[in-house]
């Protein structure tokens, strides 16, 4: 039991992100007009990719300065944190439909 409690303690933003995106899945799917909500449906699963590969993303995103020994990347927590406000503006956003 204390196994499944450090893991939900680490992964909570991840399995929230998770419960988040199977609740835009199901809305879409109800919808039944799926190329009308096919952006949100985009933006929802794009903003859960930035939730749970945060590090990535920002490896992603990341842009070379003024020399190529610079390179800037976004710091994972911002990501993270509009990744979830994405995530979850989407959601509700298909449950206002």
């Amino acid at each position: 039991m204390n196994l499944i409690k450090d893991i939900l303690r680490q992964y909570w933003p991840n399995v929230l992100a998770l419960l988040f995106l199977l609740c835009a899945a199901y809305r879409y799917w109800m919808l039944g007009e799926y190329f009308d909500n096919i952006r949100l449906m985009i933006f929802a699963f794009g903003g859960f990719v930035a939730v749970v590969a945060s590090e990535e993303f920002s490896d992603w995103t990341g842009r070379y300065g003024f020399t190529r020994k610079q390179f800037f990347t976004t710091p994972e927590a911002y990501i993270r944190i509009g990744g979830g406000i994405v995530l979850v503006y989407c959601t509700l956003a298909l449950y206002r439909l």
